[in-house]
């Protein structure tokens, strides 16, 4: 079973809230067997504090160190309750993901997209036509930077190497290995977080396996989320030489205008690039940065 949730917090114990409600939260009502229900929101409530577990086992779990994870113990069946088990791996009733995944589709060619031929570790990737296959759709993570596989989330595209010219291939998820880590950048494409290297196609024909090279801008090295039209997720906005300015807002009022701040998890320096190319603030998603401006407006 994968169930997909929203997300506030990784492994600092934070608030699960609902999107529908933002003053409401998760909560555990006791210890093992226990429910899960929604309650006020309160950050000292040691009862309301998770870790969303975001490499192979994809726990969500209690922040105290009880060994206490969310549990769909009925099955996956509409209506199932979430309950409090102890955390186990083997138990697939326990793998939570959350968040919107996409296919990412070349600049060049609408029917090519980025591709895990099987979810096996170890697997190259390469382009492959664009048919809604769960082993082309994607999810970037904007906190991790990793970018996980729809199929089984517990893979994730990584280098196999610091060389120029290596292959990228899948891993099992893990947010501490730096050849994991990506980034949608500015020019379209996907970068090494932590290096200047750029997933490259070398031609458009199916089968065709992708490999990191030092990025040029080139056209073989742009990409396209297909879901939203950029990042299926929120993102920072960096300073190309200053990964410690973003673009930001001080308030979600019309026509305040995009500076610079310290980059930080706060909503207003966190942006999603929509269809229209516009950039949505995730603080109120009623309010854009259009591609030709640089003031709030919609």
């Amino acid at each position: 079973m994968t169930a997909m949730i929203s997300r506030c917090g990784i492994s600092t114990g934070e608030l699960l809230r609902l999107k529908a409600n933002t003053d409401r939260c998760a909560r555990r009502t006791g210890g093992t067997s226990s429910d899960v229900e929604l309650d006020f929101c309160d950050s000292n409530a040691s009862d309301q504090r998770w870790i969303v577990n975001d490499d192979q086992n994809l726990f969500i779990e209690d922040f105290n160190g009880a060994n206490y994870c969310w549990d769909s113990a009925s099955g996956s069946s509409s209506g199932s309750l979430i309950e409090i088990r102890t955390c186990s791996t083997s138990d697939s009733n326990q793998r939570f993901d959350y968040g919107t995944y996409s296919e990412i589709e070349i600049f060049t060619n609408s029917d090519r997209c980025l591709s895990a031929t099987s979810t096996s570790t170890g697997n190259t990737l390469e382009l492959q036509t664009c048919n809604g296959n769960m082993l082309r759709l994607w999810r970037l993570d904007t906190r991790t930077y990793l970018l996980h596989l729809r199929q089984d989330p517990r893979r994730c595209a990584s280098l196999s190497s610091t060389s120029s010219g290596n292959v990228v291939n899948l891993r099992d998820c893990n947010d501490g290995d730096s050849l994991q880590r990506w980034e949608y950048n500015s020019d379209n494409e996907l970068q090494s977080r932590d290096r200047s290297l750029c997933q490259q196609w070398n031609s458009e024909s199916t089968g065709q396996e992708i490999r990191a090279y030092s990025c040029d801008g080139g056209q073989d090295q742009e990409w396209r989320f297909l879901n939203g039209g950029g990042s299926t997720d929120y993102m920072r906005y960096e300073v190309r030489g200053n990964s410690n300015r973003c673009l930001g807002v001080g308030s979600t009022s019309t026509n305040t205008q995009i500076e610079l701040y310290d980059c930080d998890d706060d909503d207003r320096r966190l942006w999603a690039l929509n269809s229209d190319d516009q950039l949505v603030l995730k603080a109120n998603s009623n309010r854009c940065a259009p591609k030709d401006g640089n003031w709030l407006y919609c």
